[in-house]
């Protein structure tokens, strides 16, 4: 606002404050006219006023939203933690935004907040499963939670006699300090850009530490307001850290907490390795009633087909009888489409394929030709996916085209059947005995290698109708109607073969599929209905992870980044260089922590050294394997290759305490802190004062 503009508001108010103003009774004609041109001016000065207030984020700044007894955040404050919780998300899950519905280029307040939608329930937390609101909503409810936790924890430290020490303090400071060093690499970059495009060198992005945090953290924030919330938040941190560490320390010194809660809560670690397999049908009743009884029937029929999947399954008795009858199922189920397309772009190729020859009409032989490679490749394909067989470890078919397009088919069936197959095995699943076949699975009768199928009827809105009347307790062997199955892995038939029987014979087929199963075939409502059959066959009944829990050193050698093949390899094959360098150098010294820790502090590419407490599973696969492998044993030290590079690995113990017993302290623990912090939570009492600065709050950005 210039100087003309405040002298002229300044008048304006004069005359409206002071009643001994007077006017001349000789120009009573233009009284009014002046009465009418202040009371506009007034408005207007009103007018921009309010906006200025507004665009400076003054109305953010003056109330108090949040309080307690002895401390309060005010909106700017809030505002602050509004947008921190807000970019934290988005550096966070850059990678994935689009597929959780929210974008950057737009208003969080016109964006729904929608966990039905996309990956987004995979990636919050389970309080806000059921959120319903905008993006705008979430981040303030977060923003919210935050702040009263934060008052909770500060009233608690306060009576507990906790303040901020020097340490403390000079660490706010330090923060404050990377707010001013981030503005100024943002403006370098900026001003190094403007000079290579434009030829400017002097071009500042933000010329003052206002407009870059107006920028970053929405209008109204200023340096203050940030360090106060810092205040706030390092007590609490600081509070918190401290009675978690009691917590922490009385679960550490008394085992027999950790042997009681695993007694009470014993189920949860419990676990269960087993193959699943499901076959679907369902119904939906046509808007033609004319094709309600030919719908119906299908979908009858299709419970037949499913229900003789199970029973041919459970007549199956090892692993990989299992797996072959599902290689053949999908093998039959996309052998045809795969063949089709796979010729027809070998045909369309303009070029050669990979034997070296043009694939032609003539190259394609005669149907009992076509047959034996077909046995052929549904042969390879059940050994190399029973054997972990690699598209690079099978042999040519041959060196005609039409060999290299069989291959080609061969592959592509390879990587897609294997990859379901692997989705059938289900390994550590939880305890859960929320359904019968769950509770089968888990009970503790279960053997290895023993199977079962559970058929059972769903409907929309109530349950289905259609009765599977031999089927009265979750399809048990006992109950299952005589029928002869394809009883050896030879002789089990692929389901749904190449040739399509005559309409006749179908409905033929049909008829048998209802009279078989004894399916009550009669229509008495009219809800959608679905059907599942569930096969289980147990892999390793229920079971605790016993193994016992390692402590282990390692010094991490990294390939330098780079997107070039090439140059991949190249750093790759540096890194192991390296490692195999500083490995012969321990070689040569007395294998201690104390001197392995030294020289890994000078060498790793990794934050630590040493690593407690490890259970299966926690560390990444290579480490994981050579950590736990059955003939490991304390002092061993080792190269390994993991997905980060090459470890140098040194195995300091392997404790007495065992993995499940380590589960069960991590929860206990757990437990023991929610329960502290709901109760300190519940122990303060703050008042909410927040509507007059949410619908105030700026949006970094917006």
């Amino acid at each position: 606002m210039g100087k003309g503009k405040r002298s002229k508001d300044r008048k304006a108010e004069e005359i409206l404050q002071n009643p001994e103003v007077k006017t001349s009774s000789k120009n009573r004609t233009g009284m009014w006219t002046k009465v009418a041109l202040i009371a506009i001016s007034v408005i207007l000065v009103a007018t921009l006023a309010l906006m200025f207030v507004q665009s400076s984020g003054i109305l953010v700044r003056v109330p108090v939203v949040y309080k307690s007894e002895n401390f309060k955040i005010n909106g700017a404050m809030m505002q602050y933690m509004f947008n921190t919780q807000y970019q934290n998300f988005i550096n966070t899950y850059y990678s994935y935004l689009s597929y959780m519905g929210i974008s950057t280029s737009l208003s969080l307040r016109d964006q729904a907040f929608d966990t039905s939608a996309g990956l987004l329930s995979y990636f919050i937390d389970e309080e806000y499963k059921d959120f319903k609101g905008t993006w705008f909503d979430y981040f303030w409810a977060l923003a919210e939670e935050q702040a009263r936790e934060t008052l909770a924890l500060c009233e608690a430290a306060k009576a507990a006699g906790v303040e901020l020490d020097d340490a403390d303090k000079k660490e706010i400071e330090a923060s404050i300090d990377s707010l001013y060093t981030n503005m100024d690499t943002i403006n370098e970059e900026y001003r190094k850009e403007y000079e290579e495009h434009y030829g400017q060198s002097n071009y500042v992005h933000f010329p003052n530490m206002k407009a870059y945090l107006s920028s970053t953290f929405g209008k109204g924030v200023n340096i203050s307001d940030i360090r106060k919330t810092l205040e706030l938040s390092t007590l609490s941190t600081k509070y918190y850290n401290q009675e978690v560490e009691k917590i922490l320390d009385g679960i550490e010194s008394d085992d027999q907490l950790v042997l009681d809660y695993y007694e009470e809560h014993k189920n949860d670690y419990y676990k269960a390795d087993y193959i699943y397999i499901s076959f679907d049908a369902s119904y939906t009743k046509p808007t033609d009633t004319t094709k309600v009884d030919a719908t119906w029937t299908k979908y009858l029929n299709d419970i037949g087909k499913a229900l003789d999947k199970m029973k041919d399954l459970n007549e199956l008795e090892t692993e990989d009888e299992v797996k072959t009858y599902m290689i053949k199922y999908w093998f039959e189920e996309n052998w045809q489409t795969q063949y089709d397309k796979t010729i027809k772009e070998l045909k369309a190729k303009d070029k050669e394929d990979k034997s070296g020859k043009v694939l032609t009409d003539a190259d394609i032989p005669a149907d009992d030709v076509k047959a034996e490679k077909k046995a052929k490749v549904l042969e390879v394909l059940i050994d190399a996916i029973l054997n972990d067989k690699e598209e690079g470890d099978l042999e040519p078919t041959g060196d005609t085209a039409f060999d290299g397009a069989i291959d080609a088919i061969r592959n592509s069936l390879l990587s897609s059947i294997g990859t379901k197959v692997d989705a059938l095995i289900k390994e550590e699943v939880a305890y859960d005995d929320s359904t019968d076949e769950l509770k089968w699975v888990f009970s503790n009768e279960r053997t290895e290698g023993e199977h079962n199928y559970f058929p059972s009827i769903s409907a929309t809105y109530k349950e289905a109708t259609p009765a599977l009347v031999n089927e009265t307790e979750s399809g048990s062997e006992s109950e299952t109607p005589e029928e002869t199955p394809a009883g050896s892995e030879t002789e089990t038939p692929a389901p749904d073969g190449d040739e399509e029987e005559p309409e006749d014979e179908e409905d033929e087929e049909e008829d048998t599929y209802v009279n078989n199963w004894n399916i009550d075939a009669s229509i008495e409502d009219e809800n959608d209905h679905k059907f599942t059959a569930g096969f289980y066959y147990i892999l390793k009944p229920q079971y605790r992870n016993e193994n016992l829990v390692r402590e282990f050193g390692h010094i991490l050698f990294k390939p330098a980044e780079t997107e070039d093949e090439a140059e991949e390899e190249k750093a790759l094959a540096a890194a192991k260089k390296e490692a195999e360098e500083v490995f012969a150098e321990l070689k040569n010294l007395e294998l201690t922590k104390e001197n392995f820790e030294t020289l890994a502090k000078e060498k790793t590419d990794d934050s630590g050294v040493y690593y407690e407490d490890v259970r299966p599973g926690q560390m990444v696969e290579g480490v994981n394997d050579w950590l736990f492998a059955e003939d490991r044993k304390e002092g061993d030290l080792e190269i390994v290759e993991s997905t980060y590079g090459y470890h140098i690995m040194y195995l300091v113990d392997i404790t007495e305490k065992t993995a499940y017993f380590m589960e069960a302290k991590d929860d206990l623990y757990e437990s023991e802190v929610d329960k502290w912090f709901e109760n300190t939570k519940k122990a303060v009492n703050i008042e909410e004062k927040e509507s007059f600065a949410m619908k105030n709050i700026s949006i970094a950005g917006y």
